[in-house]
């Protein structure tokens, strides 16, 4: 996934993108990606494994014998970004907020 990729809604201030369920990848794939297209240096960044667990952000909300899910969301922090992820597949990034001093805090 490209920064691109990634739709900015400007009155919110955030970045969204969906899952496609019925692609081939992981719904915390595509958590990771959407992160990490904003964030190209994640050197120093946990692991999304250290913010949620993976196996349980898709057993939670990925459509259970093709059902959708509804109104479950999780939200966490990610490198610094929070992030929300609906079980709509919707994953909303909210980039970090910044100090009067111009530094990051998050």
């Amino acid at each position: 996934m490209s920064r691109e990729s990634l739709d900015y809604d400007e009155l919110a201030g955030v970045y969204r993108t969906r899952h496609d369920f019925d692609g081939d990848t992981n719904l915390s794939e595509t958590v990771a990606s959407a992160v990490a297209a904003l964030e190209p240096d994640l050197s120093d960044a946990r692991p999304l494994s250290d913010c949620v667990d993976p196996d349980a952000l898709d057993a939670l909300l990925v459509p259970h014998d093709g059902c959708p899910r509804e109104g479950a969301t999780v939200t966490f922090q990610l490198a610094g970004y929070h992030v929300t992820v609906a079980c709509d597949g919707e994953v909303v990034v909210y980039p970090p907020l910044e100090e009067p001093d111009g530094t990051n805090r998050g």
